[in-house]
């Protein structure tokens, strides 16, 4: 995608929420990632400003596209809707397939359980952390906060392969389960590299009590 948008150097910027040659301060409000094998970008602009931009600027990304892959005919589905934490009259379950829980690969008691695919109350305390971490920024973005009563509860992780990153780095991640006192609405995201579609929390349909 970054080489998609070479000519589109502003558009790149917003996009990659990147400042002069770097990233910039704070997270970024946009979740880019592939699917269907390849055939389709995913576009998840977070917070009114950044969805008004996405609206006025989605052509440009669109033509750019076309000029790359030598194609007249792209189709872009545009879906708006809310982002959002509701109250539950009872806590829902939630799964995240692949949550990529630490950029920290120094952790020796981390790594180990990670190679003898172990569950440990030291992965899960790490990733109740990135829960959240992830979640009180998420809220921030859709002007919000995280709620005074928001309860998160039972998280457990099994440990899956480190994902390797950019400049041989390795980050460590983790099949997630957990329970929180609310119902999420739309698409939420935890974790890093979200842009290779990890993170992505869904509900199993089960309300416990």
């Amino acid at each position: 995608m970054a080489e998609t948008l070479d000519p589109l150097p502003e558009v790149a910027k917003e996009l990659l929420w990147q400042g002069d040659g770097q990233a910039r301060s704070g997270a970024n409000p946009y979740i880019l990632y592939g699917s269907d094998m390849g055939r389709t970008i995913n576009v998840i602009a977070l917070g009114e400003p950044r969805c008004m931009w996405w609206c006025e600027n989605s052509h440009l990304v669109e033509k750019a596209l076309r000029q790359r892959f030598n194609t007249g005919l792209i189709e872009q589905f545009r879906k708006i809707g809310a982002v959002d934490m509701q109250e539950s009259s009872q806590p829902i379950e939630y799964v995240v397939s692949r949550h990529v829980y630490s950029k920290n690969s120094n952790n020796t008691d981390l790594i180990a359980a990670s190679k003898a695919k172990q569950s440990c109350g030291l992965l899960d305390k790490a990733v109740e952390a990135s829960l959240l971490r992830s979640l009180d920024v998420s809220c921030r973005l859709v002007l919000s906060e995280l709620p005074e009563d928001f309860l998160l509860m039972r998280v457990s992780a099994k440990p899956l392969s480190p994902v390797p990153a950019k400049a041989g780095r390795i980050f460590m991640s983790a099949a997630t389960r957990f329970v929180i006192n609310k119902r999420l609405v739309g698409p939420w995201f935890v974790g890093h590299l979200r842009g290779r579609g990890y993170g992505q929390i869904v509900p199993t349909g089960r309300a416990m009590l």
